[in-house]
């Protein structure tokens, strides 16, 4: 039956397959585009749901701190460990040693401290996956004058309603 068929219709069949290529491809990029955003809202949701574990550390000498980072290397062993650290749902909080009054920098730590505060960055390329780590009580996001941000960093910045401060320095 094969050759009973004209000759164009198999050209035009041979074109239809390599355009049905690209169009799979388009397609192909495009689920995986919204299933990334999917994932990354189903694991912020979760993220918000589960319970906030906190470990208070107190760092009065090199080998309280030299401790601290033994623990931190140990505890990022652990993949479900890790994965809290990195989505904020384990914190560390530094506990002051007596006589020594709480920095302003806490207010970054603390969420409902300051719903004016500011987070920055000083050198490097600001990515996706920083920017989507920047806890959502802080409002503005200073970068100095070297600092790069990625086009999707800088998308993730304003769609959390956060500012983009330049430093000039």
């Amino acid at each position: 039956m094969r050759g009973m068929l004209p000759k164009t219709l198999f050209i035009m069949r041979g074109q239809s397959d390599a355009m049905s290529d690209e169009l799979r491809q388009t397609i192909r990029s495009l689920l995986y585009e919204e299933l990334q955003k999917i994932n990354r809202n189903d694991l912020a949701a979760n993220s918000k749901a589960s319970k906030v574990t906190e470990e208070t550390v107190s760092i009065n000498s090199n080998q309280d701190l030299e401790r601290f980072v033994r623990r931190i290397v140990s505890i990022s062993q652990d993949r479900s460990m890790r994965e809290a650290i990195e989505t904020g749902r384990h914190v560390f909080r530094l506990r002051p040693a007596k006589g020594v009054a709480v920095g302003a920098n806490d207010d970054f730590l603390s969420p409902a401290a300051n719903t004016s505060a500011a987070v920055s960055f000083e050198q490097g390329l600001v990515t996706e996956k920083q920017a989507m780590n920047i806890p959502e009580h802080i409002k503005t996001v200073r970068v100095a004058k070297g600092v790069r941000l990625t086009p999707l960093a800088s998308d993730v910045i304003r769609r959390s309603g956060k500012t983009i401060e330049r430093l000039t320095k």
